[in-house]
């Protein structure tokens, strides 16, 4: 059977779709997506950089890059880790730094807030 998909199992976790559980998976999604657009706002009012696409869930949803100010990513990465235990990637790209935030269901406004604090501590100097 190998090629052969079960009817309805590509739209697994689509608004009303027949899978059981299906809506709160959309619900789930547009909880997450609320919590990113806070993030993204409050990274770019932090870095006064904007976003690199518009903000809208047509362009991302539970995960997103946003830009940085010139900075050692590999440093900052290993800092916010480090002394914050903040995890996520910091990556250099096209001579440019960025962030990547993902949100998932268990993510919460204060690991969001953690995160925010730990980039303003160390981007000041920046």
């Amino acid at each position: 059977m190998a090629g052969h998909a079960r009817p309805g199992g590509v739209s697994f976790g689509a608004g009303g779709d027949p899978v059981p559980g299906g809506a709160r998976l959309a619900a789930g999604r547009a909880e997450c997506h609320e919590l990113l657009r806070e993030a993204r706002r409050r990274i770019e009012e932090l870095t006064g950089l904007p976003g690199i696409c518009p903000d809208s869930p047509e362009w991302y949803v539970q995960m997103a890059a946003f830009p940085l100010p010139a900075c050692d990513a590999v440093a900052l990465q290993r800092r916010l880790y480090d002394e914050y235990r903040v995890e996520v990637p910091v990556v250099d790209w096209n001579c440019r730094q960025f962030v990547r935030v993902s949100v998932q269901g268990y993510n919460t406004p204060g690991d969001i807030e953690a995160l925010i604090a730990a980039l303003r501590a160390q981007l000041r100097g920046a």
